[in-house]
């Protein structure tokens, strides 16, 4: 637990940096965290809706997940290792606007570097929360890109 706490740290504020706890980095080894961290400051660069609407987050976690040889992400992105990112909406949001439909929802985004570097989702309420996709209202997988997440090809 100490080395969870000492690296959210290490991460700059978010706008309600009394809720920093929120965030909780699994399993992340001291090679890794690092690279952890930095593409979760890129996260919040390309999704402006992450520092604006954090005070309606309940929980969130990032893990490194290890792309099997079966896994699209890997055949199709080349993503050999990536950082998958949760995060539980409250239930009773004050920041989120209602239209967006996310309150209860648990979001999650993929995020890798390999040749397709960029941040995926399918649910649109995931979209509207992150703030910086083209909304796809077919549904499936959708990227946003950032060259910055090359560093997660980095992930041992």
């Amino acid at each position: 637990m100490k080395k969870v706490f000492l690296v959210l740290m290490l991460l700059p504020s978010f706008v309600f940096a009394e809720d920093m706890a929120k965030l909780v980095i699994k399993g992340v080894s001291e090679h890794n965290q690092p690279i952890v961290i930095e593409a979760i400051e890129e996260v919040r660069k390309v999704c402006p809706g992450f520092d604006k609407y954090w005070g309606d987050v309940e929980s969130a976690t990032a893990a490194v997940w290890k792309g099997q040889d079966w896994d699209y992400r890997r055949k199709e992105f080349g993503w050999k290792n990536y950082l998958m990112l949760r995060i539980k909406i409250k239930h009773d949001t004050k920041f989120i606007p209602l239209q967006y439909s996310v309150f209860g929802h648990t979001l999650q985004y993929d995020i890798g570097g390999g040749n397709h570097s960029s941040m995926l989702t399918k649910k649109r309420a995931a979209q509207y929360f992150c703030g910086g996709y083209k909304i796809n209202d077919e549904g499936g997988d959708t990227h946003l890109y950032s060259p910055a997440f090359v560093i997660l090809d980095k992930l041992k």
